[in-house]
């Protein structure tokens, strides 16, 4: 009777010593997350944005990526004295505003009688410019701007406008100066464009630098 009772003891003990062994060897208990995994999804997300906006911020002025109207870019520039000698300086540009059309032809016509009205299938855009020379290496010499030569219209379809004696007209306050370190300039910029072209505005530095321009916001 003691032995049986002994048997039955040891029976159960291996029986229930090998339902231990295989609970613990199927149950995989996970190991808490790292701060890598709680969070290496969204820092790479953040990354790739910053990194996104970055791309923009480096492209923006370019055609495929014009400055929107009011808003100021800073571009290089370079002021020559009476040598040729290139002197660097920094001028900031603003797109203020776009009049066009029976509203612009107005303003022509009523600045100078002789101004000729646009063709069938034209019209007139005046835009308006702000320019402020920032910075230059020279207190002597001034950055000369003007309207045909710094700033040119360029067709949604990208081809810049050329120059017509036809439609040259006379423009109240034309976008042209003289400018020393410190000084402002504000002025329209005319040109003769098709009807509804969404055009943009190319300014164009001394420093072979060409930067655009949206006429929307």
């Amino acid at each position: 009777m003691i032995y049986r009772r002994l048997f039955i003891v040891m029976v159960l003990g291996i029986f229930t010593f090998s339902l231990t062994a295989c609970g613990g060897g199927d149950t995989n208990t996970p190991a808490p997350p790292t701060e890598e995994t709680e969070n290496g999804a969204g820092t790479d997300l953040t990354e790739d944005t910053e990194e996104g906006q970055q791309n923009q911020e480096d492209n923006l002025g370019k055609r495929s990526n014009p400055v929107p109207m009011g808003q100021t870019v800073t571009i290089d520039e370079v002021i020559y004295d009476d040598d040729s000698n290139p002197h660097d300086a920094k001028v900031s540009v603003t797109l203020l505003d776009v009049t066009r059309g029976q509203e612009a032809w107005e303003i022509i016509e009523a600045e100078n009688q002789f101004n000729e009205p646009p063709a069938e299938g034209y019209e007139y855009a005046l835009v308006e410019v702000h320019l402020t020379v920032e910075e230059a290496d020279t207190q002597d010499y001034a950055l000369f701007v003007t309207d045909g030569w710094n700033i040119q219209f360029v067709s949604d379809d990208g081809k810049a406008y050329e120059f017509d004696p036809n439609y040259s007209v006379v423009v109240p306050n034309a976008f042209e100066g003289n400018l020393y370190e410190g000084a402002e300039l504000t002025g329209y910029a005319v040109q003769h464009v098709r009807e509804g072209d969404n055009f943009l505005v190319k300014y164009s530095s001394n420093a072979m630098k060409d930067t655009f321009f949206s006429i929307d916001e």
